[in-house]
């Protein structure tokens, strides 16, 4: 609605997992080269952790599209490791073997995805498993059935794969649950919030790639933005789409810090409602 009025090509805050908008801090690289060398090295496993909206997610996409020109892997992305672990050695199977498991074998089809995990390392492939929103497990089961698979190696005593969780900061206490599985990631890095000239790199890059002129924002407003924020993107996205927003309504210039302090004013506002409205 308001990019006419900015003069830019695409909205430059959106949510959407666009590489092109991906700020690259030294922390988020050095987060994508240590799960790179996790992979290269064939290690067993490796942890990515970070708040909410910390950038996890984009870490994880530019970490898998850089895995072509290193490579050839067989990859598995678990998205939801809420699930039943027989169901999740069924998934990781399928992507890994582009095939359905036969229903009803013992053990819950574990040697038959041992197998096809050797198969595709015998083919010259590494088998990559990515464990997403990993501080949701919670079962004893699926911990043991995962830290079994990264016992798995083949004739040469090489790991048959490397997993990579990525989760929330509280993800380490699921290594209380499984001190095995512990031992068997040495490479793990923490996403920390953006720092205040981090909270600036970032609005120009995202300003930019939408193809913005000018400094739409001034210092004042990103002051306010990364005071607001903490410094954590997604609330930053959130928050400077709607000052964009109300200047675009009030005929500003520029979006300057009362702008950024009466949508932060709105959305404190509406926290606070909702909080009321689940209070007991």
């Amino acid at each position: 609605m308001y990019l006419n009025y900015w003069r830019l090509k695409e909205e430059p805050f959106n949510n959407a997992l666009d590489l092109r908008f991906l700020h690259m801090t030294p922390q988020h690289g050095e987060g994508v080269a240590r799960l790179l060398y996790a992979v290269q090295q064939h290690k067993e496993g490796a942890v990515l952790t970070g708040g909410f909206g910390t950038g996890k997610s984009l870490v994880r996409t530019f970490f898998l599209s850089k895995l072509e020109t290193i490579g050839n892997f067989a990859v598995a992305l678990v998205e939801n490791p809420l699930v039943e672990p027989e169901s999740m050695m069924r998934d990781i199977y399928a992507q890994i073997s582009q095939k359905t498991m036969p229903s009803g074998l013992a053990g819950g089809g574990f040697r038959e995805l041992a197998a096809a995990l050797a198969d595709r390392q015998a083919h010259g492939f590494h088998n990559l498993v990515v464990i997403e929103e990993a501080q949701l497990l919670n079962r004893i089961e699926s911990l043991e059935q995962l830290r079994l698979l990264m016992n798995l190696s083949d004739r040469k005593g090489r790991p048959l794969l490397t997993m990579i969780f990525i989760g929330q900061d509280d993800f380490l206490r699921v290594f209380a649950l499984s001190p095995g599985l512990a031992q068997r990631v040495p490479a793990r890095w923490n996403l920390a919030p953006l720092t205040l000239e981090q909270t600036r790199d970032y609005v120009d890059h995202r300003l930019c790639v939408a193809g913005a002129n000018g400094w739409i924002l001034e210092d004042s407003a990103v002051e306010v933005l990364h005071a607001f924020s903490g410094g954590t993107a997604r609330i930053i996205n959130n928050t400077a789409d709607m000052a964009l927003y109300l200047g675009m309504r009030e005929a500003a210039a520029r979006v300057d810090a009362g702008i950024v302090e009466r949508v932060v004013a709105d959305q404190r506002n509406s926290l606070s409602l909702a909080q009321a409205e689940v209070a007991p």
